[in-house]
């Protein structure tokens, strides 16, 4: 079954969502500063997107071939 990419780039938000918190508390431990920890996890987070995005439209491709 071909995913459409809606359902895709939903899938992405929702498994940053959960990302995001393990993120943070991982980067906290670390660091124990909201103010370091933060931009940290912001960064991370628009990367993972675009990344985790790009990997399912690739890989739904290659599932068409």
């Amino acid at each position: 079954m071909v995913e459409s990419r809606k359902k895709s780039l939903i899938k992405s938000f929702s498994w940053r969502v959960i990302s995001i918190m393990l993120d943070f508390v991982i980067v906290y431990i670390f660091t124990r500063s909201i103010e370091v920890s933060v931009p940290i996890v912001v960064t991370h987070t628009i990367v993972g997107i675009i990344a985790y995005y790009i990997h399912e439209r690739v890989w739904q491709g290659r599932k068409n071939r």
